[in-house]
C-alpha cells in the first residue's frame, strides 16, 4: 500500500488537549465516530488520553486527510520446554471490553504490540511492554528481529487512517517466568487474554 505523504510536522499541527478539541478535529476532517465504542471499537476518551499522553499523534497528508501516526514495538514472545524440546510462542487471543464487548486479537502478528511513549526507545518500549502485559519479573533479553511501516485504516478508531511505524523484537523467558495458563492484563477498561501456541520443535527456530 502506499504511504501517503506527510506534508507537515506534529509540532506544526496543533495536538488537541481537551475533548472539545479532539471533536473540532475529527469533525473538520470529516471523521464519523458514530459508532466508536461499539463494536471493536474504542471510545474517543481512550483516543484524547493516547494523544494527551504523547501515544498518538495528529499529522495531515498532502491530500488534506488526518493521520493517526504511532511509534510502536511489536514483542514475540518464546519458551522452550526442555523437558519435550518444543518452543512455544505467546499470541494475544482476545480483549474483553469493561461493557462486555469482545475483540478477536488473531490478526496482531506478534504476541505483544504496545505504543511507544515520548522520549522512550524501541527497546525500552519492548521490555516495558513485557513487564506490564505479562507481570513478568527478572531478566529479560531482547533481540532486534526488524522493522515495519504501515498504513491502513483504524480498527480502534473507524474512519481514521493510521500509520505505525514497528520495531520488532523477540525474547525467550525463563522456566521461572512461564505461566501454562497464560497470562491477563487489565488495563484502560481492557482485560487482555495471552494463551501459548507450540511454534517448533527446534529452539533455534525461535529467538
Amino acid at each position: 500500500m502506499t504511504q501517503p505523504e506527510l506534508d507537515i510536522t506534529a509540532a506544526e499541527f496543533p495536538q488537541p488537549e481537551t475533548m472539545q478539541d479532539l471533536i473540532h478535529v475529527l469533525r473538520r476532517f470529516g471523521v464519523n465516530i458514530a459508532y466508536w465504542g461499539e463494536g471493536e471499537a474504542k471510545s474517543e476518551d481512550q483516543l484524547l488520553r493516547e494523544i494527551q499522553e504523547g501515544e498518538s499523534v495528529f499529522r495531515e497528508t498532502t491530500a488534506g486527510e488526518l493521520m493517526r501516526d504511532v511509534q510502536g514495538v511489536g514483542v514475540d514472545v518464546f519458551y522452550y520446554d526442555p523437558q519435550t524440546g518444543s518452543v512455544y510462542r505467546l499470541r494475544e487471543d482476545r480483549q474483553v471490553f469493561k461493557d462486555g464487548r469482545t475483540r478477536s486479537r488473531s490478526h496482531i502478528p506478534e504476541s505483544l504490540s504496545e505504543k511507544r511513549k515520548p522520549a522512550e526507545t524501541p527497546l525500552e518500549a519492548a521490555e516495558r511492554a513485557v513487564r506490564e502485559e505479562l507481570q513478568i519479573e527478572g531478566e529479560l533479553n531482547f533481540r532486534h528481529l526488524g522493522q515495519r511501516l504501515h498504513t491502513r485504516p483504524s480498527v480502534s478508531y473507524p474512519g481514521l487512517n493510521t500509520r505505525h511505524n514497528v520495531d520488532i523484537f523477540g525474547t525467550m523467558i525463563s522456566p521461572q517466568q512461564y505461566r501454562s495458563e497464560g497470562y491477563t492484563e487489565n488495563r484502560d477498561g481492557l482485560t487482555s487474554y495471552f494463551v501459548w501456541e507450540q511454534f517448533s520443535q527446534d529452539s533455534q527456530k525461535a529467538v
